[in-house]
């Protein structure tokens, strides 16, 4: 997925994943947000919870940056939640090239 390759390719540790927002709060996993990276599918089918809103309660959080990845990367973009917007399939290189992660 974008994502893994993303973090594969700047030497992300990934500390974890969760499936959707559900899993994020049984788990009480809110301590974890603060400096994280996070992305997010705004599309993703399997949470009655909207990525968009899913990218506004991150921000909330503390998270320091949140990617999209999406098909409708307009939506993403127009939204003003995302530090960068990732299509569904992997990039090649030349998308990482001029990104900066600090």
């Amino acid at each position: 997925t974008v994502w893994r390759h993303y973090a594969q390719e700047h030497n992300f540790q990934t500390f974890c994943h969760f499936v959707n927002w559900e899993d994020f709060v049984a788990q009480d996993a809110y301590e974890l947000a603060k400096d994280a990276i996070a992305f997010v599918d705004i599309r993703y089918g399997n949470s009655k919870h909207d990525g968009l809103d899913i990218a506004r309660a991150l921000r909330k959080l503390g998270v320091n940056r949140v990617y999209a990845i999406t098909s409708d990367g307009e939506a993403a973009t127009s939204s003003g939640l995302f530090d960068k917007v990732f299509g569904k399939e992997i990039p090649d290189e030349s998308v990482f090239e001029n990104l900066v992660v600090g």
